[in-house]
């Protein structure tokens, strides 16, 4: 009898320890899984942010298309044109997003007019924040340079450069009117075919492709 109970004893503890083998097993299967899908779950998350953050991109990668350039002169043609620089000349961010410094190193314009043995630095303030600096022209010399300025809520600021030289003082000229959503600009020379001659303008592009003829929305001179 003693023999019999002592096996069903043993039987009883090794039952229980098959038992909780098997639950440890299963517990280390279930937290094992949990580690090796919490980094898949975080891949699928990041892939989906990093997805829409590269789908927000190219949303503003746009081509350019004469096609869509919307003028006050229908017959202007446009095609892309390298952005005039004018030496001498350097905008960058200030202390700030809010905040540009625009140094001058006068004797190294060329304008004789403007020439001067100096060197400034003038700080612009803007009360929105500055997501691009674009420096064109809009004419047919330097006189036409401009500093562009895509705001936080895709509205334009600018600056009249050649004018702001000639009094020692730049600032803000204000947004630019009935222009919003602008993503990106570009230098583009326009012309009339069989006309002869033309100029250099800055087309606007906003985030459905359209490209706005600056020289309709700003006056340089």
């Amino acid at each position: 009898m003693e023999n019999k109970s002592t096996g069903k004893t043993i039987l009883i503890i090794a039952l229980l320890l098959a038992v909780i083998g098997l639950g440890g097993y299963i517990v280390y299967d279930k937290v094992l899984n949990k580690e090796n899908e919490e980094p898949t779950k975080t891949e699928k998350q990041d892939g989906k942010t990093m997805g829409t953050e590269k789908q927000d991109s190219i949303n503003y990668l746009f081509k350019f298309n004469s096609s869509k350039v919307l003028s006050s002169n229908k017959d202007l043609k446009y095609s892309l044109s390298q952005a005039w620089s004018m030496t001498g000349i350097n905008i960058n961010l200030g202390d700030n997003q809010k905040q540009i410094k625009i140094s001058v190193s006068w004797n190294n314009l060329v304008d004789s007019n403007l020439k001067k043995d100096k060197y400034d630095e003038f700080v612009v303030n803007f009360s929105k924040e500055i997501e691009d600096i674009y420096i064109g022209t809009i004419g047919q010399d330097e006189t036409g340079t401009i500093a562009l300025f895509i705001m936080e809520d895709g509205s334009i600021e600018y600056i009249p450069i050649y004018s702001s030289l000639q009094k020692s003082e730049f600032k803000s000229s204000g947004q630019v009117s009935n222009l919003t959503n602008i993503v990106k600009f570009y230098t583009a020379s326009a012309w009339i075919e069989d006309a002869g001659g033309g100029h250099i303008t800055v087309l606007a592009q906003s985030t459905d492709g359209t490209l706005y003829n600056l020289e309709d929305y700003i006056k340089i001179k």
